[in-house]
Formats: C-alpha cells, sequence, structure tokens
C-alpha cells in the first residue's frame, strides 16, 4: 500500500471514529431506557400531536453514567408501569439544562435543584408534585467538601458545581478564587484529585455519590455547610394533564409500597417521596457556615 493511501485510510478513519477531546463541542444527547443498552443513546423524538404521549423524565446526572442509567432505569420502569405508558428519560450533565427542557416542553417531568425550582415556579408556573425525603428531612443543606489530608487554611480555589444552583455562594474566607464547575460530581473529582482545594456541591449528590464510592467519607472531610433548603423536588410542566399529573405524584409516593420500590429507594439514597410543602420555606444565608469539629 503506498504512503498516500495509508494517509487517505487514516483520514477515513478519523472521521468515522471521532477525534478523541472533541466530544464536548457535541450536542447533548438522550439515552432511551427501552433501548435496552447503556451504552445506546438517541436524540430524543418529538412525539405526534394528539397521540397517546411517551411521558419524557428528564434528570440531572451527579455521579457516573453506568450508575445513573441503573437507577433511573429501574425508576423509569416503576413509573411507566404504574402509568401505563412508556417513559423516555433524558439525562443532563445539570439542573440548568433539566430547568431548559421542561421551559421549552421537552421534558414533562424533572428533578431538579431547589434553586432552579424556585426560578421555574415564578418564570412559567412550573409545579413541584414530589419532594424526595433523606435521612429525615426534606430540607439539607449543600456542603463544602474538602481533602481529608488538607488544612482548612489551604483553602484558597473553591470549586461551585452549577453557580445557579448553589445557595450561598459568598463562599468561604481565604478562597481568593471561585471555578465553576459544569456538575457535582466532577466537583467532587476536581477535589479529590487537587485540582481545586474545595467545592460547594449539592447535599442531596454528595450523599449519593459516597454511597456509590463509600470511600468518599474518608478522602474527604465536610468543612461547611449552607442553610438547608429543598431536597430536589421532583417538578411537572404548569400545561400537564392534571390528572395525569396526580398519577405521577401518586407513582412516586408508591415506592415504599414494594420490595423492588424500597430497594430503589434505597439507591437512589431517599427515604420516600412526599407531597411537596404548600409553601417551600426559605433559609437565607450569607454564605457556607463552618462545620462542627469531626463533621
Amino acid at each position: 500500500m503506498s504512503r498516500a493511501d495509508r494517509a487517505l485510510l487514516l483520514l477515513l478513519a478519523s472521521a468515522l471514529l471521532g477525534t478523541p477531546g472533541c466530544s464536548a463541542a457535541k450536542p447533548p444527547r438522550t439515552v432511551r431506557l427501552a433501548a435496552g443498552d447503556a451504552g445506546s443513546a438517541t436524540p430524543a423524538p418529538t412525539p405526534a400531536p394528539g397521540a397517546r404521549q411517551t411521558l419524557r423524565f428528564a434528570v440531572a446526572m451527579p455521579f457516573s453514567p453506568h450508575e445513573a442509567y441503573r437507577v433511573y432505569k429501574d425508576l423509569a420502569d416503576h413509573l411507566g408501569d404504574r402509568l401505563g405508558r412508556p417513559v423516555q428519560l433524558t439525562f443532563r450533565r445539570s439542573f440548568a439544562e433539566v430547568n431548559d427542557l421542561l421551559r421549552s416542553r421537552q421534558a414533562d417531568i424533572v428533578q431538579l435543584c431547589n434553586e432552579g425550582y424556585e426560578r421555574g415556579r415564578g418564570g412559567f408556573g412550573l409545579a413541584a408534585i414530589a419532594v424526595p425525603r433523606v435521612s429525615g428531612q426534606i430540607y439539607l443543606p449543600s456542603f463544602v467538601v474538602m481533602r481529608a489530608d488538607r488544612s482548612a487554611g489551604a483553602l484558597r480555589t473553591l470549586g461551585v458545581a452549577e453557580p445557579n444552583c448553589a445557595p450561598g455562594q459568598a463562599g468561604l474566607a481565604g478562597a481568593t478564587r471561585k471555578v465553576a464547575i459544569k456538575s457535582h460530581d466532577r466537583a467532587i473529582r476536581a477535589v479529590r484529585e487537587g485540582l481545586v482545594d474545595a467545592a460547594l456541591v449539592d447535599g442531596l449528590a454528595f450523599e449519593r455519590a459516597a454511597q456509590a464510592d463509600p470511600t468518599l467519607r474518608t478522602d474527604l472531610r465536610i468543612l461547611a455547610r449552607t442553610a438547608p433548603y429543598l431536597v430536589a423536588p421532583v417538578a411537572v410542566h404548569p400545561d400537564l394533564d392534571p390528572r395525569l399529573r396526580d398519577r405521577v405524584a401518586a407513582a412516586f409516593m408508591s415506592l415504599p409500597g414494594t420490595p423492588a420500590g424500597r430497594a430503589l429507594l434505597g439507591a437512589l439514597g431517599v427515604d420516600r417521596f412526599e407531597p411537596p410543602p404548600a409553601e417551600p420555606a426559605r433559609h437565607d444565608a450569607p454564605g457556607p457556615r463552618r462545620a462542627s469539629r469531626g463533621s
């Protein structure tokens, strides 16, 4: 084979396989759980008007894709069984992207951070239908996490996962630079690998990550906590049929009723889902407060 032929083959291979490091420039993709393959991904189809539509459920993915697929596949299956219709799951890396999907009617159900919920509620009438109770609480703080082998005096760079969702962004005294990080799992990894000194991450996201990888609790420590806020509510677009909305809420709340449902709650790091408070409490705070010694 000539040198020119070899060069042509290399160009063709690059076009077919893609160039490493360029995947971040591609548009977001959705994972259809009905495909049955954790590695398969297809663009979300647009349902035909008036047809019995697939229910579209969008969630942020705060931990590894494989683990998220496994856990949320079971949840989507539960919802589909209870509702008698297919449920299509869409993953996004951030709560902000999930909120955008609901606003644009590309999703029917979402799980949001509290700040995204408040903005959606004020902006286009987003309605919460269920709230997870975690360790007996429906209000949890965000955590400032730091490597266990670092001292608080070494804090200079603070990573902030999803700045639009993180409460109390004034940060900690001593942090001279803030770095926006796309998602909570990446923020936790950045701390662990020493890319930032500490990171402000969602409390539920940290608990889920620590459940999937218990060594996080020894490798990292909680340096500070924000004031508590409503834990990641499940919400729907205000134009969703009220009868369907009530059935979706009931499907979430039915999880403790079966062994499979209880196992799913355990995988989610949630005690149960329950109706949201009529008016969620607002816990305003200037920023993260130091955790007590031994936290």
